[in-house]
């Protein structure tokens, strides 16, 4: 990579119960998008289980690479950061 590289911005407007989901590709070569959101839906409310969730069955689904996943949720929350 050279110098000249040039980041991609994008803005989104964003409203209380979004979630943003960080995660290598581990992720992604086993669960599709739709699954991805399934999984995000059943665990809106916790983003501790979410993440929990999503590597469990990541590697349920044969993952052989390392899975990373973080999950942020926008707003105010009582949940505490682990």
């Amino acid at each position: 990579m050279g110098r000249d590289m040039q980041p991609e911005l994008t803005s989104i407007p964003v409203t209380p119960q979004d979630l943003f989901v960080l995660c290598s590709d581990g992720l992604t070569k086993m669960l599709e998008d739709t699954a991805i959101a399934a999984i995000l839906s059943r665990a809106s409310d916790d983003p501790h289980r979410a993440c929990h969730d999503l590597i469990e069955e990541a590697l349920n689904r044969g993952g052989e690479d390392n899975v990373t996943v973080i999950v942020v949720a926008w707003g105010p929350s009582a949940v505490t950061a682990v």
